[in-house]
This record gives structure tokens, C-alpha cells and sequence, in this order.
């Protein structure tokens, strides 16, 4: 007579085996760290996803909204203008990889947050800048993203958030050797 299988998990499963319904302990600890931030990342992204959403946004949205709102307004300190900036400049500090800058952007220029003009030095280039619209969400997004960080990592002390931050930062630099 064949047993059934049991869903006890194994007394010396703990952590992320444990929320997972993992049977076992993890085999290889790389394998436990790497989904331990898909895991936190995951758990994190999706309070900044209730936040942005709110604007009718999504997370990249945003944060080429940040991106080119930031860049706006360092350039407006400093007393210039700002005259827009190239997709692939966008693309090359999005914190994500997104195969579809054109598209993104496009949902952007639907909403009214940003605006596209034709680069005056190389008029094959186009350049995109956050619309007044866009700088308002984007301001009036900061303090409310601002507190849930505050509220989902200020627990950790201020030694822990250095450390870990660290760390990332070197885990970050070695996958971008490869």
C-alpha cells in the first residue's frame, strides 16, 4: 500500500524554504541568496507599484519619469536649460532593462507627462523632456515613494542599510563583469 504524500515540511527547512513550501533545505546557498532577492524584490516592487499606479503608472513608467524629471531639474539649478535627452541616454539609466523604450515612451507622451522635439545639433536625433504635467507627478510621487521605503527598509539600522547596500553594489559589480 502506497502512502500519500505528506506536505510536512522538514523540521529543518527555515527562511525563504519555509515561505516557499520548500520540502527541503536548500542545496546550494547561491541558489537561496539569488531567490531571496527575486523573493524581496518582488515583495518590495509591488508597494512602489501601488504608489506609482495611483498616477497611472507603472514602474518603468516611472522611472523614466524620474530619470528625466531629475535630470531637469539638476540642469534648471544649475541655471540652463534643459533640452531633453536621447531614448538611449533614458535607457542607459533605467534601473531595469526595457527591450521597448519607444513604446514606453510613447505611453508617456499619451498621458502628457513628457514631450518630444528633434535635436537642434543632429536633427536625426530626438530628444525627450518631462512636460509640466510630468514634473508634478513626479514631485508629488517623491515624498509618498519616499515614506513606503522609509516604511519597508527603515527598520534595518543605518549600519545594516550601509552593509547591505554594499554588498548588492558588489554583487551587482561582478554580474556586470560577465
Amino acid at each position: 500500500m502506497m502512502s500519500e504524500p505528506t506536505n510536512a515540511i522538514s523540521p529543518s527547512v527555515s527562511g525563504l524554504a519555509a515561505e516557499i513550501g520548500k520540502q527541503q533545505p536548500f542545496e546550494v546557498v547561491e541558489e537561496e541568496l539569488f531567490l531571496n532577492l527575486l523573493r524581496t524584490t518582488a515583495l518590495l516592487n509591488d508597494g512602489t507599484v501601488s504608489v506609482v499606479k495611483d498616477a497611472g503608472l507603472s514602474g518603468p513608467l516611472y522611472n523614466i519619469l524620474r530619470i528625466l524629471t531629475g535630470f531637469a531639474d539638476c540642469t534648471a539649478r544649475d541655471g540652463a536649460v534643459f533640452d531633453g535627452m536621447p531614448v538611449t541616454g533614458i535607457a542607459e539609466h533605467m534601473l531595469t532593462r526595457e527591450p521597448d523604450m519607444t513604446r514606453l515612451i510613447d505611453r508617456l507622451e499619451k498621458l502628457g507627462f513628457v514631450e518630444r522635439a528633434r535635436c537642434p545639433d543632429d536633427r536625426r536625433r530626438v530628444l525627450v523632456s518631462p512636460t509640466e504635467d510630468g514634473r508634478r507627478v513626479a514631485h508629488e510621487l517623491r515624498p509618498r515613494l519616499e515614506a513606503l521605503h522609509k516604511d519597508q527598509l527603515g527598520h534595518l539600522s543605518p549600519e545594516e542599510q550601509s552593509q547591505l547596500i554594499e554588498l548588492l553594489h558588489k554583487a551587482r559589480a561582478r554580474v556586470g563583469e560577465a
